[in-house]
């Protein structure tokens, strides 16, 4: 009888539109996060959060000194700050320039 119930409920859900797995965010710890996406590694995720760019602090959960990061949120926030100009400058190796050493007095005279 619990099944039915159980069940009974899940089709009412379904039948209203309020799937519960569409109210849970996904929340993972910066540790968690980088686990699961490895082209972020957890150094990279603290950097982001010390820079604190705008419109980051939406992603974040803070509950006492722990931060859990809402996964969806993150990735809409990564979209919004990724542009075509970003992705297509290449980056070109700075030429080392070597400066020359003044020539000393005793040189100058001979």
């Amino acid at each position: 009888q619990n099944d039915r119930t159980q069940e009974s409920r899940m089709e009412k859900s379904r039948k209203d539109g309020s799937d519960e797995s569409k109210e849970m965010p996904v929340l993972l710890s910066i540790r968690d996060f980088a686990l699961k996406h490895p082209f972020m590694s957890e150094n990279s995720m603290r950097w982001l959060l010390y820079k604190d760019d705008p419109g980051l602090e939406d992603c974040l959960v803070r509950v006492s000194r722990r931060i859990y990061i809402n996964e969806s949120k993150f990735f809409d926030f990564l979209k919004s700050h990724t542009t075509k100009e970003d992705c297509s400058v290449k980056h070109k190796k700075k030429k080392r320039v070597r400066k020359l050493k003044p020539h000393s007095k005793k040189e100058s005279r001979i």
